[in-house]
């Protein structure tokens, strides 16, 4: 018997992102210690060189300087990416200090985002990662007494040099008994950030790892705490997601990918769970589910949305955002997955797809709610496969196309200097704009012998030769 998902609303499915004037004229030596490590480190390139360590409260102090040579866009901003709500009352402490040593005055506009007098090169702060109720966010900096998850674009200042985000090399400074693990790791403590945006670290205690191959690519993977899935069966679970979607799309381009699996904290077996891939590494915090066998179901389901996010968007060069497409053709593909591996039934993936199509005619949800794009992009995706095969008499659908533009634009295919937009891109691919999706869904559904009425998608009752041929490509009687 085919094992059944353990159902559950598709938004959780998809839940797979006072001006103050400082006057004080100090002038100081900045860096003691810090010193040694940058004159060590300026003959390896990057933008900015800092110190990252970690305090007892549940906070970092950060400490920065600029490579010689280098100035930011604004010389006198100095801003973070967290946002209004998330800066207040997290980042205090706030100095920055020309080349010549002396203090910068600068005043506060908003929380997170400062006003120098001057350009200045060097800077420091304090920033607190750790929440309230111990438990960690799978999207942004965070931490509790065991754990840290680090995303560096909340964690650092943003800093653009021309039309890119910089470079960064840091030291962190960890508790004594703690680990450091990230794909961009040179030293047990230093790591190489090409773009602060995409790096990522996971540090902590009775932190462990072990090493594998999965075709091409190097896997760490990397887990801490007794779960309800062992150790081999979770290297199991990447090791056929990642061969299945080579299989579909070709060879990966990362030859080293980290997965962190690491428990939210969360005391309570919740089944909470939040996951993000940024270049090659891969994130999931959660809490494991009431039952084991409902863990490991939800284990895999977030491996097979996440491991695709090694293709798209991080194993592409395409520009513009087009998450939309990219988010949408991670959930269906992902859907396609599980019923092809067997982790879940063609009925399950039918069902998923209604609560989408049901989100979308919601008018209480914005056009800008998560949950609304996230059900666009996964219904133009099977729109777009349920069209593509029909066209082609079953013969090419989505997965063809993918594999298309995948081997046209991947990041190592150093012969090809395309930078197209992602979204042109797609909506050529799809054959349709997201905002006709519901209109192409309606048609497409029709000609392959699907039906939606009362909330529920369905197999017509008389199915036709060739409507047969197309529902089996994804998956019918699987």
């Amino acid at each position: 018997m085919k094992p059944r998902i353990f159902n559950e609303e598709f938004n959780s499915v998809l839940m797979i992102m006072s001006k103050k004037t400082f006057t004080r004229p100090v002038y100081f030596a900045f860096f003691s210690v810090f010193l040694q490590f940058f004159t060590l480190s300026q003959a390896r390139a990057a933008d900015i060189f800092a110190d990252v360590k970690f305090i007892g409260d549940g906070s970092v102090n950060v400490r920065g300087k600029f490579e010689d040579g280098f100035a930011p866009l604004n010389e006198r901003n100095f801003y973070f990416l967290l946002g209004p709500d998330d800066a207040r009352g997290r980042i205090w402490d706030v100095r920055l200090i020309d080349s010549a040593g002396a203090e910068v005055r600068f005043r506060e506009l908003i929380p997170g985002e400062y006003l120098a007098d001057r350009p200045y090169s060097e800077f420091e702060y304090k920033l607190r990662i750790n929440t309230p109720d111990e438990v960690l966010s799978g999207h942004k900096s965070s931490s509790n007494r065991d754990l840290a998850v680090l995303y560096f674009d909340s964690l650092l200042p943003a800093f653009k040099k021309g039309g890119s985000w910089v470079s960064a090399r840091l030291r962190l400074i960890l508790p004594l008994d703690w680990k450091l693990f990230s794909s961009d790791a040179v030293s047990a403590n230093e790591i190489d950030i090409p773009n602060i945006l995409k790096g990522t670290a996971v540090c902590g205690r009775h932190l462990r790892s072990r090493e594998f191959q999965a075709g091409n690519s190097a896997v760490r993977l990397v887990l801490a705490g007794e779960r309800d899935f062992s150790d081999a069966e979770v290297e199991e679970m990447i090791v056929g997601i990642l061969a299945y979607y080579t299989r579909q799309i070709g060879r990966l381009t990362a030859e080293k990918i980290q997965v962190a699996v690491v428990p939210s904290g969360d005391p309570a077996r919740s089944g909470r769970w939040e996951a993000e891939t940024r270049g090659s590494s891969v994130l999931v915090v959660s809490a494991d589910m009431p039952f084991r066998n409902q863990s490991r179901q939800r284990l895999h389901e977030q491996f097979r949305h996440e491991l695709f996010h090694l293709w798209f968007p991080a194993g592409v060069d395409l520009v513009g955002d087009y998450s939309t497409y990219y988010e949408g053709l991670a959930v269906y593909l992902s859907l396609r997955a599980g019923v092809e591996l067997r982790q879940i039934r063609f009925d399950d993936m039918l069902t998923t797809l209604s609560t989408a199509i049901v989100n979308l005619q919601d008018d209480m949800l914005r056009p800008a709610d998560r949950s609304r794009i996230y059900s666009l992009g996964t219904l133009a995706a099977f729109t777009a496969d349920l069209s593509l095969l029909t066209r082609s008499r079953g013969s090419r659908g989505l997965f063809a196309e993918v594999s298309r533009i995948f081997k046209l634009y991947e990041t190592r295919n150093t012969r090809s200097n395309r930078r197209d937009d992602g979204e042109v891109v797609f909506r050529q691919a799809f054959g349709f704009d997201v905002s006709e999706t519901l209109s192409r869904f309606r048609s497409a559904i029709a000609e392959t012998g699907l039906e939606f009425s009362r909330g529920r998608l369905r197999i017509s009752s008389k199915l036709n030769g060739q409507q047969k041929v197309i529902l089996r490509k994804i998956g019918y009687n699987s």
